[in-house]
């Protein structure tokens, strides 16, 4: 029947999508498209992509509708997946994005015309400190998937020895990949199909002389912003190039992260022109929604696809709504840098001493704790930084870990800053505001010594500017 060879031969020829047809069976290698999972399933682009997520467990659920150009036959892909981030340094234990480890589970069904194709993927994904702020990332996807041809979508008895012959079959696939980060400069590679063997046939389903190799540059920044808006967030920029045996494959992405969603955008010289924005439509519920059109040589006019993902979260620290009742960990740079001027600005009182009756207590002023807890360091000119009186909470060198005891204070109900001193690269935290002047910082120190979070803390004022 001429709609029965139109999907076949539409299946062959969709690169795609293979439909690799022995004498042993018909089936569709694992082949999902990753190149929309920027945000949640990023194992699908490169398997050692999700050791970027929070330090968190997770339930996602995930959609993708392809080709709408096909009214009755469809190419549909359903997935729900698990993940779960562990481990870490000693040192950044309570930080949200810290975890060496990471493992996810993938339950998915595909669909292509009349084939179907059922399977699981495991993925996991170890980080390795190389420096400050510099990681080796190691992953491995192996999925097992059956492939069949679903009978009831076939819509007459043709004489078509494809149909006829066609044995369920299944193979196995391992899909290796590696991410090393200079900073913000992020480059790897993925072998998309390293080991596909199908047990049906007894071979291997691509010959090695014709697996794919996906090379990637990346840039990824987190944003250091007093923005609500922008705070926390990241943006990314994302390039590779695909090897295979007939072509060379170009494609990327831009992304923007924020605490309210994300938006992303992207060119795929094989699927089109695609982009999409998700909510965190609560502390623990993100919904996304992706578009594509097809533009590319490959597949024109097909017409257009689109993507669904649904994630729950859990179990992060950044989920804590109740204050922390610990007091905050000690910063691991506590010491101002050497000032300019290291004497304080106040001078401590001399009260004469005088035998006071026992049943007689004085009560400190507010001058007298100024005395004995403040002190002020000057720095003229922080570049960037408004003058004035910052009450510093802590200095640290890794942004890792001030922006967790950011968090820490955040959750404690006090407004808390960062900004980054360009001349010795540390990030200082500070409290509320650039305060007017000396009073105004002594007052707010103080108040802070009375909470027993901060009791045995050490936060000093820096004086920025010539007040």
């Amino acid at each position: 029947m001429k709609i029965v060879h139109n999907i076949t031969i539409t299946v062959l020829a969709l690169s795609v999508q293979f439909l690799f047809a022995q004498s042993d069976g018909n089936y569709l290698p694992y082949e999902m498209p990753g190149h929309t999972a920027v945000k949640y399933n990023t194992y699908l682009m490169n398997p050692a992509f999700p050791i970027f997520s929070k330090n968190e467990s997770q339930i996602t659920f995930f959609h993708r509708n392809q080709w709408m150009g096909f009214k009755e036959d469809k190419f549909n892909t359903f997935g729900l997946s698990y993940g779960k981030k562990w481990g870490g340094d000693a040192g950044r234990k309570n930080d949200y994005y810290d975890g060496n480890n990471m493992a996810h589970g993938l339950v998915f069904q595909r669909t292509a015309g009349i084939f179907a194709n059922i399977g699981i993927l495991g993925n996991y994904v170890h980080q390795v400190e190389i420096s400050d702020d510099n990681f080796l990332r190691l992953g491995l996807n192996v999925a097992f998937a059956r492939s069949s041809i679903d009978r009831n979508k076939v819509r007459a008895n043709v004489q078509d020895p494809l149909i006829e012959n066609a044995k369920p079959t299944s193979i196995i696939n391992l899909q290796p990949g590696v991410d090393v980060n200079f900073n913000f400069w992020h480059f790897g590679i993925t072998a998309e199909n390293l080991l596909d063997y199908s047990f049906s046939a007894g071979e291997m389903a691509v010959p090695f002389n014709e697996k794919s190799l996906t090379a990637h540059v990346m840039y990824r920044k987190e944003l250091d912003s007093r923005s609500d808006f922008l705070e926390d967030g990241f943006f990314s920029i994302y390039a590779k190039a695909k090897r295979t045996k007939d072509n060379f494959q170009m494609g990327g992405n831009v992304m923007l992260d924020v605490p309210l969603g994300w938006a992303y955008a992207g060119y795929d010289q094989k699927y089109g022109a695609f982009g999409g924005l998700g909510f965190n439509v609560t502390n623990h519920l993100s919904v996304g929604f992706g578009y594509e059109q097809t533009i590319a040589n490959y597949v024109a006019e097909l017409g257009g696809s689109y993507d669904v993902v649904v994630s729950y979260q859990f179990g992060g620290k950044h989920h804590i709504k109740k204050p922390i009742k610990t007091t905050p960990p000690e910063p691991t740079v506590v010491t101002p840098p050497t000032p300019k001027v290291v004497t304080p600005t106040v001078t401590e009182t001399k009260t004469p001493t005088v035998e006071t009756p026992k049943t007689t207590t004085k009560t400190p002023t507010v001058q007298e704790e100024l005395d004995k807890r403040i002190r002020v360091v000057e720095d003229p000119k922080i570049e960037g930084i408004a003058q004035g009186y910052y009450v510093i909470a802590g200095v640290f060198q890794n942004p890792k870990g001030a922006y967790q005891m950011r968090r820490d204070i955040e959750n404690l109900g006090i407004k808390v800053f960062t900004f980054k001193n360009k001349e010795n690269g540390m990030h200082y935290i500070y409290i509320d505001r650039a305060y007017e002047s000396r009073g105004e910082a002594g007052e707010t120190l103080l108040n802070l010594l009375k909470r027993p979070e901060f009791k045995n803390s050490n936060i000093w004022v820096l004086k920025v500017g010539n007040l």
